[in-house]
């Protein structure tokens, strides 16, 4: 796979804007936001996509992807299915203007997020106390990274 870095304020709605134009027929592109970059992932390098980057005068890096995570690197070909899926559930679902305010409503991006929590648990065979104690670990680890990140 092929990475575009942008250097670009990391926002869904360009993502959405080169999936319509440039990613829709690519069956592995992938993309996440890293607030001040996007990286995009595609399965062959896209002359059309660099001079759209160009035309807009956005500053790109590309290189061969391989993930820097060990445990996502050991299983680099299964994640890369499980982020392009991902990916096409962010460009499909419905943008929830209340998405980020904490609660148990019932938006479309929160139920989604909640399947996808609770299956990856349901197939590793782990109990609904033992997924909801992850949970809640994850919510701890996450705050505290991300608490620390804000600091620097």
């Amino acid at each position: 796979m092929i990475e575009y870095k942008l250097e670009l304020k990391a926002k869904l709605s360009t993502v959405k804007t080169l999936w319509k134009k440039f990613l829709k027929d690519d069956p592995m592109w992938h993309f996440t936001l890293e607030d001040t970059y996007i990286e995009i992932r595609v399965s062959k390098k896209m002359l059309k996509l660099e001079k759209y980057f160009k035309d807009k005068k956005w500053k790109f890096i590309r290189f061969v992807y391989q993930d820097n995570i060990p445990i996502t690197r050991k299983f680099q070909k299964e994640f890369e299915m499980i982020f392009h899926g991902y990916s096409e559930l962010a460009m499909k679902s419905k943008s929830d203007s209340d998405f980020r305010i904490a609660g148990f409503d019932d938006s479309e991006r929160k139920r989604l997020i909640e399947r996808c929590i609770h299956l990856i648990h349901n197939m590793m065979d782990v109990n609904g106390l033992d997924e909801a104690n992850n949970v809640a670990g994850y919510a701890v680890g996450r705050a505290y990274t991300t608490g620390k990140y804000l600091k620097t």
